[in-house]
């Protein structure tokens, strides 16, 4: 036999594998030959016998799918001697194609992972796939698979300590998985793993899926973080390391198409676009693509601020009712509330309260609530007639946008709540509370930041009291010695008595801050004058008296009453009518109403 194309340099680097089998198709022999042996090699054929050669040559400079003139010619022995000229010898002229593995590389992230949580783990998937699509595509033995997770990121652990599985399948049983090691680069931190000794057939993939999470919490992952890998092949199918002819292929390039991993060799060995490496977007279909998704990230940040104290009369109007403001920060890079139920909020009593307590008694009541986003102010009502949760969402499908704020508005009213002198500080409570949700399957719940908020409205309004004495000289006025008391006395006739109703807004001065205070206007004060005018004369010397406001005015009898008028009387104020009777000469001693 010769190989009439192949020079005796490079008859070391083929292989000639051939078999010979008889009439009935039996194997008769099988021989692997060097191609230095093969050249001179002698064939001895039965008649009928067939023997089929296959010559494997390793190409120099060659490229997948190049392929080069190999010319094989064989001298029959039997014909020369018989010089049958022009049989004697045969030539088969062909064609050997260049083969090799072809990779085509798929990393993808198949959830977030949640900044606010060490404890979070993102889930990556890698494909690697022999890519059958080109025609010059080979099997592959013994590759090695190499992931290096970038800065700031670790293999996974459970209960903090055990490494989460790194599972690695392959599409066709019989082949290989290899083993697989994990590796530190810097320090005792899995960061990485390496799979040595898999095989990968023709159009076979291998399916590796593992979990990363943050080393640590003060760990600042770059704006786009992108774990890339690497598959490597020895051209030989073996494992000497110090064989150089490697085929290295790796999702790691810039959008322009520049390598960015040194060490690839695709332009070496592979076609002009026979590889290519994509950033995110859609998972090209070319020959040998590869493919990396950026890890997906979330930092949600919610606060909600704004806590109150405010007063409202006893019944309330349109400018004394108790506005309050709540103000939602969304600190975070994501949108909150553009999912139903991801951003709801609350707005309930304390269950303390044993004054007022909204929804439990009609006296003091939250209305009108509303949130603003931005310029535009809607109206929102809770999720269930009657209930008292909130969804930003049926307010603001868009949600609050990142570094966004909205406001919530509501008012607190009144209508005759009840306040005495012994339980003169009646309040209502209403709390605010945030409730953030992980939308989906995600679960990247903000865990910073205020969610409560806390307002308090007090009831407030008039108190008044009614004192009396024994006015000794009848002058009208109380004199040392005379003690006005709100307990039973007796008179005699002859004798006059003092009565004093102090009337006093217990509302909080004016100069407290914005909410706190009120006055109470056209307040009548007035008492009966039937209830003594059987026994008893109304003296005309009754006087009006006020503390904390400007108003003087003077007390007058007026369809049965003896009466005065105090507009306004401001917080903290007090009016004091105070007038006399004289107890008639022919009175029984009587006891002062």
């Amino acid at each position: 036999m010769d190989l009439g194309s192949v020079d005796a340099t490079q008859l070391a680097n083929i292989t000639v594998t051939y078999q010979t089998r008889n009439t009935a198709g039996d194997l008769v022999t099988v021989t692997n030959q060097s191609g230095a042996d093969f050249a001179n090699a002698t064939i001895i054929l039965k008649a009928g016998d067939v023997s089929s050669i296959v010559i494997s040559e390793k190409t120099s400079g060659n490229k997948g799918g190049a392929t080069t003139d190999l010319t094989l010619s064989a001298t029959s022995d039997y014909l020369s001697k018989d010089k049958v000229t022009g049989n004697e010898k045969i030539t088969n002229n062909d064609d050997s194609i260049t083969k090799l593995p072809v990779f085509s590389i798929v990393k993808r992230v198949t959830n977030s992972l949640d900044l606010n949580n060490i404890n979070d783990t993102a889930e990556y998937t890698i494909t690697v796939k022999n890519d059958g699509s080109a025609t010059y595509a080979s099997d592959a033995k013994n590759i090695k698979i190499v992931d290096i997770l970038p800065a700031g990121l670790k293999l996974a652990t459970a209960n903090g300590s055990t490494l989460q599985p790194i599972t690695v399948t392959n599409s066709t049983s019989s082949d290989s998985v290899g083993t697989t090691t994990t590796t530190s680069t810097s320090s005792s931190v899995p960061n990485g793993f390496t799979i040595d000794g898999a095989n990968l057939k023709v159009g076979s993939t291998i399916t590796i899926v593992f979990k990363v999470q943050r080393i640590d919490a003060t760990t600042v992952l770059a704006a786009s973080t992108v774990n890339h890998v690497r598959v490597e092949d020895l051209l030989d199918d073996t494992a000497n390391t110090t064989n150089t002819s490697k085929v290295i292929d790796s999702t790691n390039a810039s959008p322009a198409g520049t390598q960015d991993d040194p060490a690839q060799t695709t332009g070496t060995y592979y076609p002009s676009g026979s590889d290519s490496q994509t950033l995110n977007g859609t998972v090209p279909t070319t020959v040998g693509s590869d493919y990396a998704q950026s890890l997906i990230t979330t930092k949600r940040g919610l606060k909600i601020e704004g806590s109150a104290t405010k007063e409202i009369p006893v019944t309330t109007n349109g400018t004394t009712r108790a506005n309050y403001e709540s103000v939602i920060t969304n600190s975070g890079d994501q949108v909150e509330g553009d999912v139903s139920g991801e951003l709801t909020f609350t707005i309930t009593g304390d269950t303390t309260d044993t004054d007022v307590n909204i929804g439990k008694r009609a006296n003091t009541q939250v209305r009108d609530v509303t949130v603003t986003i931005g310029t535009v102010t809607r109206d929102i009502s809770p999720t269930t007639v009657g209930g008292n949760t909130y969804d930003i969402f049926s307010a603001f499908p868009a949600g609050i946008p990142a570094n966004g704020t909205a406001t919530i508005k509501y008012n607190v009213v009144s209508s005759d709540a009840i306040i005495n002198t012994t339980n003169n500080t009646p309040s209502e409570t209403t709390i605010v509370t945030l409730v953030p949700l992980a939308p989906g399957n995600d679960n990247s719940v903000p865990t910073e930041g205020a969610r409560v908020v806390t307002d308090n409205t007090y009831v407030r309004g008039l108190l008044l009291s009614k004192k009396q004495v024994i006015d000794t000289n009848c002058n009208g006025a109380v004199d040392s010695g005379e003690t006005l008391v709100n307990t039973q006395i007796s008179a005699i006739p002859g004798q006059c008595v003092i009565y004093q109703i102090v009337a006093e807004n217990n509302s909080s001065s004016s100069a407290t801050p914005t909410g706190l205070g009120f006055s109470i206007t056209d307040l009548i004060i007035s008492d009966e004058l039937a209830k003594f005018t059987g026994n008893a004369i109304y003296k005309d010397d009754a006087v009006t008296t006020t503390t904390g406001g400007t108003i003087t005015t003077t007390a007058r009898t007026s369809g049965g009453f003896v009466t005065t008028t105090v507009n306004p009387l401001t917080p903290k104020g007090t009016a004091t009518l105070q007038f006399s009777i004289r107890i008639k000469p022919n009175a029984a001693t009587v006891t002062p109403n």
